[in-house]
């Protein structure tokens, strides 16, 4: 069966959207570690094909979670000057096999759509696009960061270099995004007590939003 079928209209927008000097292919990899004979998925990667084999690739971790490099690319392209890019829809987005449903059956499985199955992901495309001893540089940013370091521990002897921006290694992630969003909810109630209008306007819009759409509505 065409790997399209799998995918969301997006998914396959994003494959039909690509330049025709771009190539792409998909890396099989199991949703679990450790179930490798469990539910498989397709992670979607792609790059310009005259650039690969003329200087070190490096693989472009984009920010998110949720977003996917095809909606991205062409902002990547614009600054990097030639840059040999290799860019990867992560799990769950853009060209590469879809989340599961928001369900109580199948919320266990968002565990296996983090960092750490993200970079086991990247070592997979690695392996297929260069081969068992190719090397490449890995940029990551934002929650692409996150997902560099992961990468970093996991195999470094792959490694020409690694950059990140936007993100850190720290000791308690979950600390770090409950304070990220304390601030966020300061800077809005900020602006709220100088823009009066703006929260009622907001109020009105979030009246026409189904509760189910929304993860908060604190802080308005």
């Amino acid at each position: 069966a065409d790997v399209r079928d799998e995918l969301s209209a997006e998914g396959v927008r994003a494959v039909e959207g690509l330049p025709a000097d771009f190539r792409y292919d998909w890396v099989d990899v199991p949703e679990r570690r450790s179930d490798p004979s469990g539910r498989r998925l397709k992670v979607f990667y792609f790059w310009k094909s005259e650039r690969l084999k003329k200087s070190v690739p490096t693989l472009l971790l984009n920010g998110g979670p949720g977003l996917a490099s095809t909606s991205l690319y062409g902002s990547f392209e614009s600054f990097s000057e030639g840059l040999n890019a290799v860019y990867m829809d992560q799990r769950g987005t853009g060209a590469s096999s879809r989340l599961p449903k928001a369900d109580s059956k199948s919320l266990p499985r968002f565990v296996h759509y983090l960092s750490e199955d993200i970079a086991l992901d990247a070592e997979a495309v690695r392996q297929q696009l260069l081969g068992p001893k190719g090397r490449w540089s890995i940029f990551g940013q934002s929650f692409g960061g996150l997902i560099a370091q992961r990468y970093i521990a996991l195999a470094p002897e792959f490694l020409v270099s690694a950059h990140v921006h936007g993100a850190a290694a720290m000791k308690d992630p979950r600390r770090y995004a409950l304070e990220r969003m304390r601030s966020h909810s300061d800077v809005l109630k900020g602006f709220f007590s100088e823009y009066p209008e703006d929260q009622q306007l907001l109020e009105r819009l979030w009246g026409q939003v189904a509760d189910d759409l929304c993860f908060s509505r604190s802080g308005a």
